[in-house]
């Protein structure tokens, strides 16, 4: 879950939103992005405790966010791209995005995995589908010939193998 998330010009925060409770986080992303800013390392991580703090510079700009540990760096870093892609300049805007990533719960490429084995579940039971049709369309195929006569008796061993319409006795 990400609890919080701005954007700043050097240390001046420009947007920001947090979830409720998590105040405490805005002096300790102020204090990472003064130190990061001078380091000039365009992508970074910080752990404190079950949290990591995450930096991206790009554009003049710094992007932070702070999420849990189970969240990793994948979405963090996802998420902090679309805030840099989506030019979000308003706290609104800000949490508005960061809400509807935290809605979805999931990393980008695990979704698509899951997505992928699904519809791989799906082609299996088709292909399923698909071969019991042809087996029974060759069934009936066979039935058909041997019911016109132009396929050798089943029973071979008994009847000398001719071709027969009925049934061997």
């Amino acid at each position: 879950m990400l609890v919080l998330a701005l954007v700043a010009r050097g240390s001046d925060v420009l947007a920001e939103a947090h979830e409720p409770g998590y105040e405490r986080f805005v002096s300790a992303a102020a204090t990472i992005l003064a130190k990061v800013h001078e380091s000039g390392t365009p992508r970074v991580s910080y752990a404190f405790e079950q949290w990591l703090f995450h930096y991206m510079h790009g554009d003049d700009l710094s992007y932070l966010a702070v999420a849990e540990v189970e969240a990793g760096r994948r979405v963090p870093f996802a998420f902090l791209e679309a805030v840099k892609q989506a030019h979000v300049q308003s706290a609104d805007d800000m949490e508005s995005l960061r809400r509807a990533w935290n809605a979805r719960g999931r990393d980008p490429i695990q979704q698509a995995q899951s997505e992928l084995g699904h519809v791989k579940d799906v082609l299996t039971q088709n292909v399923e589908q698909i071969l019991s049709r042809g087996e029974q369309l060759d069934l009936l195929r066979r039935i058909r010939a041997w019911r016109s006569g132009d396929v050798p008796c089943i029973c071979a061993a008994k009847c000398g193998g001719e071709t027969r319409a009925s049934w061997c006795s």
